[in-house]
């Protein structure tokens, strides 16, 4: 999958995910708050295959949404079958949360989905409770970590 930032403060625009779909047939996740159902519609209209929502359970797909909490309490709330991103930053202050996520996985135990996301440098980063992972500031590095021996 290729994340696409909708929001202009994290530099991401929606002509952004309009030009990702015109370039690769992969799965597109729309990556930004999308604090509005009608904002989750948009990023489907304009070539989304997923949508990242924060915060909230949309109406528009749910179970084509990949919801992020904000905290444990919010993903107690959250109903089975859909998507979880478990960020290890709070999205408020920039900081690293003080709840982790291995308190995730036990409140959101498997069969459900949880992806781990922020601060995965490397491949040691990686949970192996992790379904899946969402490496972005830091591609390059755990890229390297991955093929330590490519010239770069």
């Amino acid at each position: 999958m290729v994340a696409v930032h909708t929001s202009p403060e994290f530099g991401g625009s929606w002509h952004l995910l309009r030009y990702a779909r015109k370039l690769t047939c992969k799965p597109l996740v729309a990556k930004g708050l999308h604090p509005t159902d009608d904002d989750v519609k948009r990023a489907f209209d304009w070539g989304a295959n997923w949508v990242l929502v924060v915060g909230r359970v949309p109406r528009v797909k749910p179970y084509a949404c990949l919801i992020e909490p904000r905290n444990l309490t919010e993903l107690h709330t959250i109903p089975n079958g859909l998507c979880v991103v478990w960020n290890a930053r709070n999205l408020e202050t920039g900081e690293r949360k003080c709840q982790s996520f291995k308190q995730a996985r036990q409140l959101w135990p498997r069969p459900r989905w949880l992806c781990q996301a922020s601060y995965i440098k490397t491949h040691q980063d990686i949970s192996s409770d992790a379904d899946a992972i969402l490496v972005g500031t830091h591609l390059v590095e755990f890229a390297r970590s991955l093929m330590p021996n490519m010239s770069w």
